[in-house]
């Protein structure tokens, strides 16, 4: 495996069949796991980085983020193996398209459909969060839509892992801070490394791990022209997409729940109006609007309460913000219901008044096949028709004139 992978070669079980997407962060390919006969993704670090330990930390990073969130909108991490000294991801096989492709080539979303996949979203990050998990590069790029509908969340590499819940609570959003001497030797080489990078480009530049960033998706053209060190915090450290950076990123400080909240803010005004919500076409342009909290606001046709929804989530000062992913989860829940209604099943609605209509019928059906009630003229009217087939004449009138007397209103005596 030392050189690029191609259809057909085999990874332990799992039989290459043809690359779904590859870049700098990985290649990966739908596969054939050849023991149950399934189709499997398969991800894998390309060879000229294979042997990088910061890459094979950040691959085994986003499994363990992947095993530990177990959920619907999150992709289904299957096995890790290694083969010739490479990594191998294999994961649920997820065929469709990312947000970014879908605004890219249909535009926005009718506003409905948009808000289930910013509550599927928060959904899954509520879950990785209440486990001491920031995923950290949320984006329209990393969010897939099935050919059935069902929203998935992507890449959990750079995702931050807390070990027990105490670090969790304690300190799992904290980043590594170097020296001041490395400070300025990562902030060096933070400006030659990424000067050309794009807005919606994932930037990995943890102490290190100075890396290129990967190719995105989207359609950013940021040349980082201009003061290039006022992009690299004071931590030295620069993780995730420009783009949905919150301003305390830019800053420096330490992320929390928070942070990725207004991520996923910047991802609902990019869904809502089909466009990113910042006009920069520079990184240096972007963080400093960013900064200044400059995110336009959804305005008509986008219901009131949406655009206040999303402002709140874009708020500049973190502590105006929904101040956690379950609440912007019923948030967006809330607003979705008092706009579209609650999405209820309608066949039990169905079935009950099926029920209650085919109960009705037997009832009916019941009640007319029941004899009617016994009358006191009842043995003379049958007695009398009895004789009037026998004797046809005085005895079977008298018979009648005696039912007639125990029953005067009887309905068959007349006759």
């Amino acid at each position: 495996m030392g050189t690029m992978s191609a259809a057909g070669d085999v990874i332990g079980p799992y039989r290459l069949l043809e690359p779904i997407g590859r870049g700098a962060m990985g290649e990966v390919w739908r596969a054939r796991d050849e023991r149950l006969d399934r189709l499997v993704a398969v991800k894998l670090l390309p060879p000229d980085v294979a042997g990088d330990p910061e890459r094979r930390a950040r691959m085994l990073r986003e499994a363990k983020a992947a095993a530990a969130v177990p959920h619907g909108n999150v992709v289904t991490l299957y096995d890790i193996v290694q083969a010739e000294g490479r990594d191998v991801l294999v994961m649920e096989l997820v065929e469709g398209h990312t947000v970014a492709e879908l605004l890219r080539r249909e535009g926005p979303p009718p506003l409905e459909r948009g808000l289930g996949w910013l509550v599927a979203v928060a959904d899954a990050l509520k879950t990785a969060h209440a486990r001491g998990i920031l995923h950290r590069d949320i984006k329209a790029a990393n969010v897939m839509v099935t050919r059935e509908g069902q929203v998935k969340v992507l890449d959990f590499g750079l995702a931050r892992l807390a070990e027990t819940p105490a670090e969790a609570s304690r300190s799992a959003w904290a980043p590594r801070v170097p020296t001041d001497a490395s400070l300025a030797e990562t902030v060096a080489e933070t400006v030659a490394e990424q000067r050309d990078v794009a807005l919606d480009e994932t930037i990995e530049s943890e102490p290190g791990a100075m890396t290129r960033p990967g190719s995105g998706t989207g359609t950013g053209t940021g040349t980082g022209t201009g003061s290039s060190a006022q992009y690299v915090t004071r931590a030295g450290t620069l993780l995730g997409t420009p783009m949905y950076m919150a301003p305390e990123q830019i800053a420096g400080e330490a992320p929390d729940e928070r942070t990725e909240v207004f991520s996923v803010g910047v991802l609902a005004h990019e869904i809502v109006a089909g466009k990113p919500p910042f006009k920069a076409r520079t990184v240096d342009e972007l963080f400093a609007e960013i900064a200044r909290g400059d995110a336009p606001k959804l305005e008509d046709p986008v219901p009131a309460q949406v655009s206040a929804l999303v402002a709140r989530a874009m708020a500049h000062d973190r502590d105006a913000r929904v101040p956690t992913m379950a609440a912007l989860h019923q948030a967006l829940l809330a607003t979705r219901d008092e706009l579209f209604g609650k999405r209820v099943s309608r066949w039990p609605l169905y079935a009950a008044a099926a029920l209650v209509l085919s109960l009705f019928l037997a009832a009916g059906v019941w009640w007319w096949r029941q004899p009617p009630p016994a009358r006191k003229g009842d043995p003379y009217v049958a007695r009398a028709l009895d004789e009037y087939d026998v004797f046809y004449g005085d005895k079977a009138l008298s018979s009648l004139r005696a039912g007639l007397r125990a029953d005067p209103t009887h309905p068959r005596a007349p006759a």
